[in-house]
């Protein structure tokens, strides 16, 4: 039984929700990892602030990752008045947060409402001047990799081959709507023909109703419930319509025995055999309108066709029978030498499993013992992964997609953590990190963060810092720059020239 399965439908039609725990009145209620209801419209976040209690908690480590909203379901639950409405939170923080003139007196007001309601404890927070936590030392540094001649041409390439695309998209309008497809298209365009065979037997197969549910979604299509993020590949189950990241839905099901796996939102049936890639429905039933004067609509398809399929202005090889490294795996290997040759172990993270299986060859060449934890692997796999990187000495490297293990991990055994590619959301890389900073650690701890100088991880990394501000601020910490979440104008930002 889950909360939002108890809560049945939350359409406009059902004023109160339905289901035993409706019907009581707790004493105390207590959500852990609180922000997972950051999302104000989902049904978990309705089903619990429709609980009935005297006395509410929200526990959470990042009540603000991308936009000061996502506070407005923390303070729903714990009805926190007047801001427990929506309209007045609206109008005294969320509109006045995107105007210049009255972003500080918004921001004030945050700081005000958190201050009153708000008990923040950090690994550095102190009590009659001693430190709550006794932790060793974070370290973190930025480790630079630049291009080789080659691979900066190849890069350059590639950017303006999808900067064109983006501007085309910009000046359709549906610059949202394509929101992170490339990444999907890649991984559609490497499966074999008999997934993409299924896949259609699916979408031949769905039902009416969940066509019409998730056309109608638009672009809240490609958030994912379990992590409230935007993946790397977004995929619906078939039984229900219910969208996730694929790395995410992997992880939750794959920890259950195949009889009893179900959608974490329904609790329908669910079949990791039966997921539909975003793409490839959108392709069928969900393509954008033509554009309208206001400059929403349709891309011209010959167009983005033209580019998507223009060929790049480099020579590219095709199969590669040797392994060729680039700068950054150089980079990387420089720091796990210089770590194993110490007897210390390493957690390597990165948000792209394809990346991580390219990283295997050369250690397997090196004669470095590794091992791997993914959502491909089965909960007893990953168990014993964890068990051998905790109890076998001869195991010095661990290989970790960032969000099937950026939570749940006791991980102290290691020391040095290396973060392979930036991510926009520095909480997921902080919740990374944490696994191995944390209760239990003896020794300081080395996070090498790998970043190319002159590229969009440069850009990535000041959105981090601005993302982080925000946060901070609201929570009265620090300076805040304007940023309300990754839109328009931060993915113009990523996008621009030089």
């Amino acid at each position: 039984m889950t909360l939002s399965g108890e809560a049945g439908d939350n359409s406009p039609r059902k004023k109160k929700p339905i289901g035993a725990l409706f019907k009581a009145h707790f004493h105390r209620i207590i959500l852990d990892e609180a922000h997972i209801i950051k999302n104000k419209s989902t049904k978990a976040s309705l089903a619990c602030a429709a609980l009935a209690s005297t006395y509410r908690w929200c526990l959470t480590g990042t009540p603000i990752q991308n936009s000061v909203n996502e506070l407005y379901s923390l303070i729903r639950f714990l009805r926190i008045r007047p801001y427990c409405d929506w309209d007045e939170f609206r109008n005294k923080i969320s509109n006045p947060m995107k105007k210049q003139g009255q972003y500080g007196t918004a921001m004030q007001r945050v700081q005000a409402l958190l201050k009153a309601v708000c008990l923040r404890r950090t690994k550095t927070s102190t009590v009659d001047g001693k430190p709550i936590l006794n932790l060793p030392d974070r370290n973190v540094e930025i480790v630079h990799a630049p291009f080789s001649h080659d691979e900066s041409a190849f890069y350059h390439a590639l950017e303006n081959r999808i900067r064109e695309r983006f501007n085309a998209y910009v000046k359709a309008g549906t610059v949202m709507k394509n929101y992170s497809n490339d990444f999907d298209k890649v991984t559609e365009e490497n499966a074999p023909q008999g997934q993409k065979a299924h896949v259609e037997v699916l979408l031949d197969n769905l039902l009416a109703d969940i066509i019409r549910r998730l056309v109608e979604r638009e672009d809240d299509i490609r958030e994912c419930p379990i992590c409230m993020d935007i993946g790397e590949e977004s995929v619906i189950l078939s039984a229900c319509g219910h969208i996730y990241c694929r790395a995410c839905i992997t992880d939750f099901l794959t920890r259950q025995e195949e009889e009893d796996r179900k959608c974490p939102e329904c609790r329908r049936p669910a079949n990791l055999q039966n997921c539909i890639p975003v793409t490839d429905f959108n392709a069928r039933y969900n393509k954008p309108p033509e554009a309208d004067p206001k400059g929403k609509g349709r891309a011209d398809e010959d167009v983005v066709e033209d580019i998507l399929n223009a060929p790049l202005d480099i020579a590219v090889p095709g199969e590669l029978d040797d392994w060729i490294s680039s700068s950054k795996i150089d980079k990387m290997f420089d720091v796990v030498r210089d770590v194993t040759g110490r007897r210390e172990k390493i957690i390597i993270f990165s948000q792209f499993t394809s990346l991580l299986k390219l990283i295997e060859k050369p250690l397997n060449q090196e004669g470095i013992k590794y091992l791997m934890y993914d959502g491909s692997m089965s909960a007893l796999e990953r168990n014993e992964a964890v068990q051998r990187m905790t109890h076998d000495p001869s195991y010095g490297v661990m290989l970790i997609s960032l969000k099937c293990g950026s939570l749940g991990l006791n991980l102290t055994v290691a020391n040095h953590v290396v973060i392979m590619d930036p991510w926009w959301n520095p909480a997921l890389e902080n919740q990374a990190i944490d696994r191995v900073h944390r209760i239990g650690q003896r020794k300081d701890v080395f996070v090498h963060r790998l970043c190319i100088p002159d590229s969009v991880e440069d850009r990535i990394l000041e959105l981090q810092a601005k993302k982080k501000s925000l946060a901070d601020g609201a929570l009265g910490e620090g300076d805040v720059p304007k940023l309300a979440k990754l839109g328009m104008q931060e993915l113009m930002f990523l996008f621009r020239s030089g």
